[in-house]
C-alpha cells in the first residue's frame, strides 16, 4: 500500500511539473505574450481592441504597429484602426462561409506577401537581388515584429481571411464603358485661370484694436466668447504665475552695402528717453509702443505680448526673460540691448491659480476679434476690388494687379510636378504638356497646380500603407488624424498649465455664396496700410475636387469649368485656399479629345473600377464600424492610448474607434 502511495505521489509530482512547464512555455512564447511593457502575465492587458466580441491580441497589435508607416502617437492609432478593420472583414467572411488556412498563408508567404487590415502587401526585402525568395529576410521580418513564427502565421490566417472578404466586396463593383467615358470627359477638361487672393491673416495683423474695440466685441459676441472659454476651461485651471507684458523693440540698423558703415544705433538712447517719460503709465507706454516699435505688426498691436509664464516667458533672450521675472504690475525693465536691438518691457498685470470667465474674457475676445474682423476686412477688400474691376475701364486681373512672384514666371506648375503627378493618366500629362508648348510659344510660362492623392487609404510606397485621408473627396494627405484645435492649443500655451486642451466646439458650416458676397454690419477698428494683393496664374490643370488657387470651393471650380467664357471675370467673390477671398478670371479652357479614349478604354474602365471599388469598401467599413461603436461593441485597451503633459498628468486622448473614417 505504501508502495502504491509513493508511486501515486511521484505521478502527481511529475504531472504538476509538466503542467508548470507548459504554462511557462505558453506565457513566454504563445500569442498572448506581451511586449516589454505589457507582458503576458498581466492577463487582461493582452487585449488591444475588442470588436463585436473578438479580441485582437498584443501579437496582432505588434504586427500592425511595426508594419504601418505613421509616426508618433498616430502609429498606435493606425495599428488599432487596422485591427478594427481586420475584425469587421474577417467576421463578415466567416458569416459567408469563407475560410483561410495555414497552408494558404504559407503559400502567400513564399510569394512574398503579408496581410494587414484587409490589404495584401509585399514583405520588405523578401526577394534577393536575383529575385529569389530569401528565408533570412523572412526571419528578420518576423524577428523585428518580436513574435514567434507560429504566432505570426496564426495571426496572418485571420488577416488573410479579412483580405479575402475585402476582395469579395471590391469585386462586386462594376463599371460600364459609358461611365468610364463620362469620367474621361469630366477629368479631361483643363483650365487656366487668374486668381487675386485677399488673405485674412494679412488684414488680421494690420488691425489696430483698442480697449474700446474689445469692449464692443465683447458686447456683440458674448456667446462665441463663452463657447471658447468652455472649450478651453481646463487650460485656465491651476495656472502657473503669469505676467501680462507689453514691449517696445528697436532693431539695430543694417548696413546699406558691403562697403558702407551701418547707420548709428540710437535705439538705446530713444528707449532711455521713452522710459523717463513713461514712468509707470500704461497709456504712455502704449503710445510709445505704437510710435517706436520697428515691426509694423508690433506697432499695430501697441507692443502687446500677452500673458507669459514667469518661469518661461519665451522672449527669445535670457537677459529679457530674467528681467521680467521680478517685475511688479506697472514696472518697466531697464533698457536691454542685445545683438538684435534694444528692448523696453512693461508688466501690466499678474495672475495665477484658477481663472474665471470674467478674468479671461477680454483676452479671448481680443483673439476672436482679430480672427473675425481680419476675415471681414479681407472680404470687404475683395468685394470692393471686384466692384472696381467690374465697373472700371480695365477688367483683366493681370493688368490691374502685379504678378505674384511666388507663382514663378508664367502660368504655374513646373514640368516635374506634371510628370510625377500619380493622379494624372499618361494621356492627361501629354495633353497638358502639349498645351504648355502651345501657350509658351504664344505667351511663355509653365502651368500651375497638381492634384492630391485620392482614396481612403494613403500609400507611402507601393505596398506599405501609411495611414488614411480624412475623407474620400480627393483632398489628400496621409494619416489625417485630428489634432488639438489651434486656438485651444494657443490658449493652453498662454495659460502655461501644461494640462492640454479640450476640443473646440464644432466648426460652423461653410459660408454660402450669398454670405460670402455680403458684408457684415460690424464696425471694424482702425487699420494700418495693407500691401496691395497680387495676381497668380494657375493651370492648365484638370478638374479636381481641390484646385490650386481655388481650394475646395465648388462654386469657384464650377465657374472656371462650366460657367465662364474665355477671358470673363467672375461676378462673385469666392472663398478659396486657407480661407482667402478670391477674384477669379478664366484665361483658357481645353476639352479632351474623345478619340483618345478608345485607344486604351479597357485600361481606363479597370482603373475607374478599382477606384470605385476602394471607395465602396471604405464606405462599407465605415458604416459597420460606426454602428459597432454606437452599439458599444468596440472596446480599446486604454493603456496604449495614455498621453501625459510635462507634469506627468494624464491628458484626455484624442483617439476614438473609427477615427480613420472621419
Amino acid at each position: 500500500m505504501l508502495e502504491n502511495m509513493r508511486r501515486q505521489g511521484a505521478s502527481i509530482f511529475v504531472y504538476l511539473i509538466f503542467c508548470l512547464l507548459i504554462a511557462i512555455f505558453v506565457i513566454n512564447f504563445g500569442p498572448q505574450r506581451g511586449n516589454g511593457n505589457n507582458s503576458g502575465c498581466r492577463g487582461t492587458t493582452n487585449m488591444v481592441v475588442a470588436v463585436n466580441g473578438e479580441d485582437a491580441s498584443q501579437t496582432a497589435y505588434r504586427i500592425a504597429y511595426a508594419a504601418n508607416q505613421a509616426n508618433g502617437k498616430q502609429k498606435t492609432w493606425v495599428a488599432i484602426e487596422l485591427l478594427i478593420r481586420r475584425a469587421i472583414l474577417a467576421q463578415e467572411a466567416e458569416s459567408r462561409g469563407l475560410l483561410s488556412t495555414n497552408d494558404g498563408v504559407q503559400e502567400e508567404i513564399k510569394k512574398g506577401w503579408f496581410f494587414m487590415g484587409g490589404q495584401r502587401m509585399k514583405i520588405p526585402g523578401i526577394f534577393d537581388e536575383d529575385g529569389l525568395w530569401n528565408i533570412n529576410a523572412f526571419k528578420r521580418w518576423v524577428g523585428e515584429l518580436n513574435v514567434s513564427r507560429n504566432s505570426y502565421v496564426g495571426e496572418q490566417e485571420r488577416s488573410m481571411l479579412a483580405w479575402m472578404m475585402a476582395n469579395v466586396l471590391e469585386d462586386s463593383v462594376v463599371v460600364s464603358r459609358e461611365e468610364a467615358l463620362n469620367e474621361f470627359l469630366f477629368q479631361g477638361n483643363t483650365a487656366m485661370y487668374d486668381v487675386v487672393a485677399f488673405k485674412p491673416e494679412t488684414y488680421r495683423s494690420a488691425l489696430k484694436i483698442t480697449d474700446a474695440d474689445v469692449d464692443r466685441f465683447v458686447a456683440g459676441h458674448k456667446d462665441e466668447i463663452e463657447a471658447r472659454y468652455k472649450a478651453d476651461e481646463r487650460t485656465y485651471k491651476g495656472v502657473k504665475p503669469q505676467v501680462l507684458l507689453r514691449q517696445i523693440f528697436i532693431a539695430k540698423p543694417v548696413a546699406a552695402g558691403s562697403g558702407s558703415a551701418a547707420a548709428p544705433d540710437d535705439g538705446k538712447a530713444k528707449l532711455e528717453a521713452a522710459r523717463t517719460s513713461i514712468g509707470t503709465s500704461k497709456e504712455k507706454f502704449v503710445e510709445k509702443a505704437k510710435e517706436l516699435n520697428t515691426d509694423e505688426a508690433a506697432r499695430n498691436a501697441a507692443g502687446e505680448l500677452g500673458w507669459r509664464t514667469l518661469d518661461n516667458p519665451m522672449l527669445g533672450d535670457k537677459a529679457l526673460s530674467d528681467a521680467v521675472k521680478t517685475l511688479k504690475p506697472g514696472e518697466v525693465t531697464p533698457v536691454i540691448t542685445t545683438d538684435a536691438g534694444s528692448y523696453l518691457i512693461m508688466a501690466e498685470d499678474k495672475r495665477e491659480g484658477d481663472l474665471s470667465f470674467d478674468q479671461v474674457k477680454r483676452e479671448i475676445a481680443k483673439d476672436l476679434a482679430r480672427d473675425t474682423w481680419g476675415k471681414e476686412a479681407a472680404k470687404r477688400a475683395a468685394l470692393n476690388a471686384l466692384a472696381a474691376a467690374s465697373t472700371g475701364p480695365v477688367h483683366n486681373l493681370d493688368a490691374l494687379y502685379e504678378k505674384d512672384k511666388s507663382e514663378g514666371p508664367g502660368p504655374g506648375l513646373d514640368l516635374e510636378k506634371i510628370i510625377n503627378n500619380p493622379n494624372l493618366t499618361d494621356e492627361q500629362k501629354q495633353q497638358i504638356l502639349q498645351q504648355l508648348i502651345q501657350q509658351q510659344q504664344q505667351q511663355g510660362g509653365p502651368p500651375a497646380g497638381d492634384e492630391g492623392p485620392h482614396g481612403s487609404i494613403t500609400i507611402e510606397s507601393k505596398d506599405i500603407p501609411a495611414g488614411w485621408s480624412a475623407d474620400g473627396n480627393g483632398a489628400g494627405g496621409s494619416a489625417a488624424i485630428p489634432a488639438a484645435g489651434s486656438a485651444a492649443a494657443g490658449s493652453a500655451a498662454a495659460a502655461g498649465s501644461g494640462a492640454g486642451s479640450a476640443a473646440l466646439p464644432p466648426a460652423p458650416p461653410p459660408a454660402t455664396l450669398a454670405e460670402i458676397n455680403t458684408a457684415s454690419k460690424d464696425q471694424l477698428p482702425a487699420m494700418a496700410d495693407v500691401p496691395k494683393a497680387h495676381v497668380g496664374r494657375f493651370g492648365p490643370a484638370p478638374r479636381a475636387s481641390s484646385m490650386p488657387g481655388l481650394g475646395q470651393s465648388k462654386d469657384a471650380i464650377a465657374a472656371v469649368f462650366d460657367e465662364l467664357e474665355q477671358g470673363a471675370l467672375a461676378t462673385k467673390v469666392y472663398e478659396g485656399e486657407r480661407g482667402a477671398y478670391i477674384l477669379v478670371q478664366l484665361v483658357q479652357r481645353q476639352k479632351p479629345n474623345v478619340e483618345e479614349f478608345d485607344k486604351d478604354a479597357d485600361a481606363r474602365i479597370a482603373a475607374l473600377r478599382e477606384q470605385r471599388a476602394r471607395a465602396f469598401l471604405n464606405d462599407w467599413l465605415k458604416e459597420r464600424c460606426q454602428k459597432l461603436v454606437k452599439d458599444g461593441k468596440i472596446r480599446t485597451n486604454n493603456e496604449l492610448l495614455i498621453e501625459r503633459d510635462d507634469q506627468g498628468r494624464v491628458l484626455p486622448t484624442q483617439y476614438h474607434p473609427c477615427i480613420s473614417f472621419q
